[in-house]
């Protein structure tokens, strides 16, 4: 007997793409499938303290940071369909690429216009940000938004990259729009992504940070 699709996966990506989903993890494993449905989403999406949308990002960027292109087109739907917008992606890839390496935040800007293309959505701005990257162009934005923050915190941690995560920490807890339930949230979303590993340094990261 296989195991029920999560109603998560619905309210994400919707019913066409939740069911395409559901059925490619079937097709790989069953077992797989039934850890995915109970753990990665009536665990980690059900957890009080985020909303989707911030999990959703969250999600989106830490597949972007570890290269993972074919998982990251699904994630930015799911960003779009829980209130999200593409200029808002933009601008989380605009900072990712100052981040991460360049090759993955290429991948994702082709990722998002083949997405809007399916959408039949306005292109015209993924153009201008793609010819922008090739050019390396950086964005002097020093004022971020509780999305950049969370961006920040995310691919900090996800790469492993511990210093910098600390420096992300200590960012997010400045800024009036973010609290310390706020990371700790974050990166344990970032389980059903990245691993344990990637948590328990991330809040090392933030146990020293608290300790100054």
């Amino acid at each position: 007997m296989s195991t029920p699709r999560s109603p998560l996966m619905d309210a994400l990506y919707g019913i066409d793409v939740s069911i395409d989903v559901y059925k490619n993890l079937q097709d790989l494993d069953h077992d797989l499938n039934k850890e995915v449905q109970e753990i990665a989403y009536e665990h980690y999406w059900a957890r009080p303290g985020l909303s989707i949308r911030d999990k959703s990002l969250i999600t989106v960027v830490s597949l972007i940071s570890l290269g993972k292109q074919k998982q990251t087109k699904p994630h930015m739907l799911g960003f779009l369909n829980t209130g999200g917008t593409k200029e808002e992606l933009l601008a989380v890839l605009m900072f990712l690429q100052k981040q991460i390496d360049k090759n993955p935040i290429e991948k994702a800007v082709i990722t998002l216009h083949a997405l809007l293309s399916e959408r039949n959505e306005d292109n015209f701005i993924i153009d201008e940000i793609i010819k922008k990257i090739s050019e390396g162009y950086e964005d002097e934005q020093r004022d971020y938004s509780r999305d950049l923050h969370i961006a920040n915190v995310a691919s900090a941690a996800a790469i492993g990259k511990q210093e910098k995560t600390q420096e992300s920490i200590k960012l997010f807890l400045a800024s009036p729009l973010c609290n310390i339930d706020d990371i700790r949230n974050t990166l344990i979303h970032q389980i059903a992504y990245c691993g344990f590993p990637v948590a328990v340094n991330g809040f090392g990261a933030l146990k020293s940070v608290m300790k100054e």
